[in-house]
């Protein structure tokens, strides 16, 4: 099964951000690479893992799931829902027994697969298959966002530094408080 991590919400245009908050994030090329690998795989199930936006009224998974079925109609796409953080994204298909039967290829942004593997090993979910979007689509975002990227960089060896030192804040606390949450919320 293709599992493709969440990528936001999309901009009014339909679009997925590629940079925010002044950091590369390819939300776009993210998207653009799971129908891609769809496409590559036409027997292979989609799963999309999103958090609910930051105010807590959109599942960022209820729009991934409508971009795919707008361009391949004929796929089901399974949802799961998730806090909006990699962390919750890994701790709800570890939660999620009817999808940790299937061998997963996790879909990702490059920079980011470092800490999927690392959150995945803390979840003991055993052997994954990581596929960088970017490989996927023969993007390099240094060429279009250098500074972003390098600022994404930065913050990803951190958040690396974080886990394996046991200092990584859940940066999904604050949602805990919402009604929903108590549904999806991980350890």
């Amino acid at each position: 099964m293709i599992v493709c991590l969440s990528a936001g919400l999309q901009s009014s245009d339909g679009k997925y951000p590629q940079v925010k908050n002044g950091m590369y994030l390819g939300a776009q090329t993210r998207m653009d690479a799971l129908v891609t690998l769809a496409r590559r795989m036409p027997a292979e199930p989609i799963v999309v893992v999103g958090g609910y936006g930051h105010d807590g009224s959109q599942l960022q998974c209820d729009q991934m799931a409508e971009y795919v079925t707008k361009v391949l109609p004929n796929r089901k796409v399974t949802k799961v829902n998730s806090l909006p953080c990699t962390n919750h994204n890994i701790i709800a298909l570890a939660k999620n027994k009817q999808l940790r039967n299937g061998k997963m290829t996790v879909l990702s942004s490059g920079y980011h697969l470092p800490r999927v593997y690392a959150f995945w090993n803390k979840q003991d979910l055993g052997p994954v298959n990581l596929v960088s979007a970017e490989d996927v689509m023969n993007y390099d975002p240094k060429i279009e966002f250098l500074v972003e990227f390098e600022r994404r960089q930065a913050s990803e060896a951190q958040g690396q530094w974080h886990i394996k030192t046991g200092k990584y804040q859940d940066s999904c606390k604050p949602y805990s408080r919402w009604h929903f949450a108590k549904d999806i919320i991980g350890n």
